[in-house]
């Protein structure tokens, strides 16, 4: 929320971030963890993108807004969190809007706040008793100038500091979500369910994809979203079977599919869902065909999800069930095992079932650990997305199948005992028939 005194956090927002925090600062060990707000970007001349915040900033801070910040994470004989922002200023308040101050930022429950400008001079005189430096200085510029000037302007030497990459550190943490974070990702869930639903009462033929994607972030923004988590996938006809169609330029005919792969952001957090249903409302019988298998394989995949499993045993599940569903239906000329040679099946499904979900559509948090592949863990999110795309001109199938894409996507929260769906969005047949 962008404004001044007058700003207002949840105190549920402000006690989820302050224990989010402290788990953090005791994993330290002695380092600290520095983490900078992403810079706004200029699109050309006077004109910038439509501002979006660094995800590990915001995952810590709770800030949204433009205005410039660091968090630090102090560990040791004094654990702390502080945070720096800039001074309100009127100029800058007359062309871009109240600032959120040292006032308002006081609210957000950090043991310290400052102003930005005390950065340089607070931060040698913490950094010189840590050995471990946690912070983002590959991938970030803000980070990098912060430390350049400590380094080379004030010429302070920080002898045994060792600076790491936070992505591996951090991504563990926010891989796992709290009541909190999963709260907004239901919410972020509701909407884009509710946008889905719309275009599938809404679309007729002649309409355009562009058309669709209109309504569709209509619906989004109505609901309580500023933002899509990622750019809206609209695809009519065969341009289902591009995997990141994104040119929504073309008309809807009748007797198309259409697959819809969006997913609003709410409070920063992503939803991702995809669907599939025809234009006037009624599956072709080949159309249903394949599109019964995909529906029976996610929610057998979906069945799987529980603490232990690992997301290549839910690919490998999916990978059959997949396959096999084609051949029995002699769609694909193949045996299983000849499918399997080489990859071949990557012609019809060339891509993973899962991944994690979060902050980021592709969320942090490492797949590999200690060499070995990571298994699922209560709080977790993840994705379950199987597709079937029989491309135009397939050798593998006879052209009555040519032009086929179906792709069924829902958010899944791991749980202790299982998982919870997060996604409620029609997809069995019947129900997408009978919103037409």
């Amino acid at each position: 929320m962008k404004s001044g005194a007058r700003v207002q956090f949840s105190p549920e927002k402000v006690a989820a971030l302050q224990a989010r925090r402290q788990r953090i600062i005791k994993a330290l060990n002695g380092g600290l963890l520095l983490a900078a707000s992403r810079p706004a970007f200029h699109k050309y001349d006077s004109s910038y993108f439509r501002y979006r915040q660094d995800p590990n900033f915001y995952y810590l801070s709770g800030l949204y807004t433009e205005d410039q910040g660091v968090v630090l994470l102090v560990s040791g004989d004094k654990p702390q969190s502080i945070l720096f922002v800039e001074d309100r200023d009127s100029a800058t308040e007359i062309w871009n809007g109240p600032m959120i101050g040292l006032d308002g930022a006081a609210q957000l429950g950090f043991d310290q706040v400052f102003s930005i400008a005390d950065l340089p001079r607070v931060l040698p005189e913490l950094m010189q008793n840590a050995t471990m430096l946690y912070t983002d200085r590959q991938h970030h510029e803000g980070v990098e100038r912060i430390l350049n000037d400590i380094v080379y302007r004030q010429r302070i030497a920080f002898d045994g500091l060792e600076v790491r990459d936070f992505w591996g550190f951090l991504g563990d943490f926010r891989l796992i979500k709290d009541a909190y974070e999963v709260e907004l990702m239901q919410t972020a869930n509701r909407i884009s369910a509710a946008a889905h639903k719309r275009c599938m009462q809404d679309a007729h033929a002649g309409m355009t994809e562009l058309e669709l994607q209109a309504l569709l972030e209509l619906e989004m923004k109505c609901g309580g979203s500023p933002f899509t988590a990622y750019h809206s996938i609209v695809a009519s006809g065969s341009n289902n079977c591009c995997l990141h169609y994104n040119v929504n330029s073309c008309k809807l005919e009748a007797g198309d599919l259409v697959l819809i792969d969006a997913g609003c952001a709410y409070e920063g957090y992503a939803s991702d869902i995809t669907r599939t249903w025809p234009v006037d409302g009624h599956f072709t019988d080949d159309q249903r065909a394949i599109y019964e298998i995909v529906l029976k394989t996610q929610k057998s995949i979906i069945d799987m999800v529980k603490p232990g499993v690992k997301i290549p045993d839910l690919q490998e599940a999916t990978i059959k069930m997949l396959t096999e569903g084609l051949i029995e239906l002699g769609v694909i000329k193949l045996s299983y095992e000849d499918a399997r040679k080489n990859d071949t099946f990557k012609a019809w499904y060339p891509h993973g079932v899962s991944h994690y979900l979060g902050l980021n559509v592709h969320d942090a948090g490492r797949y590999v650990v200690e060499g070995q592949r990571r298994p699922l863990e209560a709080g977790m999110v993840i994705t379950i997305e199987p597709g079937i795309y029989i491309q135009p001109g397939s050798p593998y199938a006879d052209g009555r199948w040519h032009g086929i894409g179906v792709r069924i996507e829902d958010d899944i929260l791991v749980t202790a005992d299982g998982y919870r769906n997060l996604t409620h969005c029609p997809k069995e047949v019947a129900e997408l028939e009978a919103l037409r």
